[in-house]
């Protein structure tokens, strides 16, 4: 048996299995909040077909009868928005080690050339350079934002621009017709009631639960 070395991680399927056990807490811990989110079911009232009178009145029984749930739904979405900390910190750790994957064992050194403007060739961000595309942005480099905005999401802004650049893109390259100048707020750097996007990110991802992680960083890093 070969002895046991602090830096014995020699390719991206060993990082992978190493950090396997941690990933998935770190989705099982996600279930425990979104179990919470599962449990919200808001009241709908349907209009009558009938006069705009006998639809309110309509509607004001309806409010009598559905108070108590109501109520019990409301609850249970402040109880879930008040562990939104605790939601992004388990996101961002997700993100973080999705992240170092790709540092430690992508060889990509292709720039797309749309992204000559953004990135410099021969630049470490360029590895980031790979997966599918997301609102247009490879997923790799979404990974490589959503890791520096929840590192630094104390900080009023984002000093790299690159950061800048996957956040505004997926911002505005929501592709809802007529909105072309409207920003998505789940990915607006500037919205005051966001502090952490990476729940945002793992949502928009598809990174659900751990199979759909794994499915992801085997095709990043071509395992």
């Amino acid at each position: 048996m070969k002895p046991y070395r602090e830096n014995n991680l020699q390719s991206a399927a060993q990082y992978l299995t190493e950090t396997e056990p941690a990933v998935k807490n770190l989705f099982e811990g996600l279930e425990q909040y979104y179990a919470i989110l599962k449990e919200i079911k808001w009241p709908v009232f349907i209009a009558p077909h009938t006069s705009g009178e006998a639809s309110e009145t309509a509607f004001k029984k309806w409010q009598r009868k559905n108070r108590a749930a109501y109520k019990r739904a409301s609850e249970k979405q402040r109880k879930y928005l008040g562990y939104r900390i605790s939601i992004g910190t388990l996101c961002g750790s997700i993100l973080q080690i999705a992240n170092m994957g790709i540092s430690l064992y992508s060889k990509n050194k292709a720039l797309p050339p749309e992204f000559s403007s953004i990135i410099k060739p021969g630049t470490r961000v360029a590895r980031f350079c790979i997966g599918r595309r997301v609102r247009e942005v490879p997923i790799g480099l979404i990974i490589y934002a959503a890791r520096n905005q929840y590192a630094h999401w104390d900080e009023k802004n984002l000093k790299n621009q690159v950061n800048k650049w996957v956040f505004n893109t997926l911002a505005t390259k929501h592709g809802i017709k007529g909105m072309e100048k409207i920003k998505d707020p789940a990915f607006d750097l500037n919205n005051k009631m966001i502090q952490i996007y990476s729940a945002n990110v793992l949502s928009i991802l598809g990174w659900d639960s751990y199979d759909r992680y794994m499915a992801d960083m085997k095709n990043l890093l071509t395992l």
